[in-house]
């Protein structure tokens, strides 16, 4: 369920501690500008919601992480 406008980002900066070990910090975010998918209301002609927009889906998620390698 991609679309065209979709913006996903991620940001790491791996810090070395000693020879051998390192933490990495990750940031990522998922659909990042935040543009919401806008859902179809009622679609029975003659009725009071026809052609609202009563929903979206999710919108933009974020999410960190902490990695040790060694």
């Amino acid at each position: 369920n991609h679309r065209l406008d979709d913006v996903e980002l991620s940001l790491a900066k791996t810090f070395p501690i000693v020879e051998g070990h390192q933490i990495q910090f990750r940031a990522e975010a998922f659909d990042a500008l935040n543009h919401p998918t806008l859902l179809a209301g009622g679609g029975v002609v003659g009725t009071k919601g026809l052609g609202n927009v009563t929903s979206s889906t999710t919108t933009r998620v974020v999410q960190f992480a902490l990695r040790y390698s060694f």
